[in-house]
């Protein structure tokens, strides 16, 4: 299967693609940003990264009681910066933010064996909607629908909508796979060993 793996190397496009992924995996707090994922490979490639690039130094633990690491920075200026960037990318997001949104809420799936799919969910329809129209500006074409769960957990137990940005169309497959690329470890595995579009 052919694909790029695409990192952002400029100050402006990594803090674009850290505002995708804190948008979809983050949680920003007074004095604090934390990025939550399944990989530590992951997390450390992006410390490495912000290290780099950005001069910032984060912190990665692993979660008590839970498969999943954090990666934590902290600063008032960086929180502040990365609130108002993440407003106006979610409105007109870029191919950065892009990228980063799909490595924290994306999937690739096979389907029947042969055709692949790529997903982007998130229960904010907005940023969804979003992200269609910027993909559909790049000739990459989605199709969006929704999915209603029931999260039965104490204090949440209420029925949820999550928006699902759908990519099946080949051409647009291969696009997204060369434009957007991938970077996360999850989605490199699922394509390795697949037959070309």
């Amino acid at each position: 299967m052919e694909y790029r793996v695409i990192w952002p190397k400029t100050r402006k496009y990594l803090e674009e693609y850290l505002a995708g992924l804190i948008a979809g995996d983050g949680q920003i707090e007074k004095k604090r940003i934390t990025i939550t994922d399944s990989s530590k490979e992951f997390l450390d490639e992006v410390a490495t990264r912000m290290i780099n690039v950005l001069g910032v130094e984060p912190r990665i633990h692993q979660r008590t009681n839970a498969n999943a690491y954090y990666l934590r920075i902290y600063g008032i200026g960086i929180v502040k910066e990365f609130r108002q960037l993440i407003t106006e990318l979610k409105s007109r997001p870029t191919l950065n933010f892009i990228r980063g949104f799909f490595d924290a809420e994306g999937t690739i799936n096979v389907e029947q064996g042969k055709y692949i799919v790529i997903e982007i969910s998130q229960h904010e329809g907005t940023i969804i909607a979003n992200l269609a129209i910027a993909l559909r500006d790049r000739c990459i074409y989605p199709y969006i629908r929704y999915r209603e769960y029931y999260d039965p957990r104490p204090k949440k137990r209420r029925t949820y909508t999550r928006y699902v940005l759908r990519i099946k169309r080949m051409s647009s497959v291969y696009r997204f796979l060369n434009r957007v690329g991938v970077r996360h470890p999850k989605h490199i595995s699922k394509l390795t060993g697949l037959r070309p579009l």
